[in-house]
């Protein structure tokens, strides 16, 4: 195991933070030259990572209700973006799935973001990708699993 000073740990928090911050730069500007808004690209972004959801399994993937994302499905789905198609598993669900077009978008989301990856390699000369990769992976899953064994922690503190 590996031991990390507060100094290290905070200087990675700052990078992730300003990456969360650039990741959104690119969601809000792609987001902006389609017919779709900011939360309906997420949505996109998440049938592409797991392709044939329910509008519920969405819902929850991304903490919202499922009548925000009949709403949002409704509107990608008459932009081209989404459709839907019968649940063979239950008769009163339909499943969710990209089309085409939003996969072509999806895909070019991808690219750019391969891009920055590696012309920030390019420029770094490191040669850790795989141990980078796998860091941020942990990192995430950490957080995802520390948010939700306490879903009702107070997100404002008192101060003492």
């Amino acid at each position: 195991m590996v031991k990390v000073s507060l100094n290290d740990a905070a200087r990675v928090g700052l990078a992730l933070r300003r990456f969360s911050l650039a990741n959104n730069l690119l969601r809000t500007t792609m987001a902006a030259r389609l017919p779709i808004n900011v939360s309906e690209l997420i949505v996109m972004i998440q049938l592409a990572e797991s392709d044939q959801q329910t509008p519920t399994q969405l819902a929850r993937m991304l903490n919202v209700t499922t009548a925000s994302v009949t709403v949002q499905v409704d509107h990608l789905e008459a932009a081209g973006f989404v459709y839907r198609t019968p649940s063979t598993a239950d008769r009163r669900s339909f499943m969710l799935s990209l089309t085409p077009a939003g996969t072509l978008i999806m895909q070019r989301l991808e690219e750019q973001f391969r891009t920055a990856i590696i012309e920030a390699f390019e420029q770094s000369e490191a040669t850790i990708a795989p141990e980078i990769a796998s860091f941020l992976e942990r990192v995430s899953q950490t957080l995802v699993d520390s948010t939700l064994a306490d879903p009702e922690q107070d997100p404002h503190p008192t101060s003492q």
